[in-house]
């Protein structure tokens, strides 16, 4: 018996939970657990005089490895080394909890030299948008 497939981009929290949830049991006893190894959630933030947030970074640390998600830095904020003191802070909690290696990815149009100057190296590019944009997939020995 075939199960009633469809289509839906209408998903409760309940849904998505369960998603990960399942995705998540799935990747730790395929991978003996090391999907879950550190398993943190690492965000800083950069705020001014004023506590008005100015720069942010997000990340996860997963398979030994931080994955940074988001980094933005507010146009006034940019080269000071706003954006690499968030990086090397990120790096340095990551590596705290055993993390061996850091990964990012951003666009032609954003940072990828500054990705390049904190000693990331290029692994990977997706040339396939439009505007002749490209993305870089960045990563680094922590």
């Amino acid at each position: 018996m075939s199960p009633n497939l469809t289509m839906s981009n209408e998903l409760s929290d309940e849904d998505i939970e369960k998603i990960h949830s399942n995705l998540s049991h799935f990747n730790a006893e395929r991978s003996d657990g090391l999907s879950r190894d550190p398993g943190i959630s690492i965000q800083l933030v950069l705020k001014d005089d004023n506590g008005e947030i100015q720069g942010a970074l997000w990340g996860r640390a997963i398979y030994k490895s931080f994955m940074i998600d988001v980094l933005w830095i507010a146009e006034d904020y940019r080269d000071r080394g706003n954006g690499g003191r968030l990086v090397a802070n990120a790096e340095k909690v990551a590596k705290e909890h055993g993390c061996i290696s850091a990964q990012t990815s951003t666009y032609s149009f954003q940072a990828p030299e500054f990705y390049r100057g904190l000693g990331y190296e290029l692994f990977g590019k997706f040339e396939g948008y439009p505007s002749n944009i490209k993305k870089y997939y960045f990563g680094k020995t922590l």
